[in-house]
């Protein structure tokens, strides 16, 4: 089987809510905002078009919706 061949969806809200359950596994109380997730993900976007990296090489493997 191709692992790369396997797609999984999941909105923002649902990464957030893995991330936060992690987090809490790890000990670490505090929480992730939701808007401060997207905050995050827009500023590594920012970075890679800075270096370079065009969309069509990284969103082909994702894609983006709030």
């Amino acid at each position: 089987m191709n692992l790369l061949s396997i797609e999984i969806t999941m909105t923002s809200l649902e990464v957030v809510d893995l991330i936060n359950k992690f987090r809490e596994e790890e000990g670490n109380k505090g929480a992730v905002r939701h808007d401060n997730f997207m905050a995050s993900i827009r500023k590594e976007i920012k970075s890679l078009e800075n270096a370079g990296i065009k969309k069509d090489e990284y969103l082909s493997l994702i894609h983006i919706s709030e």
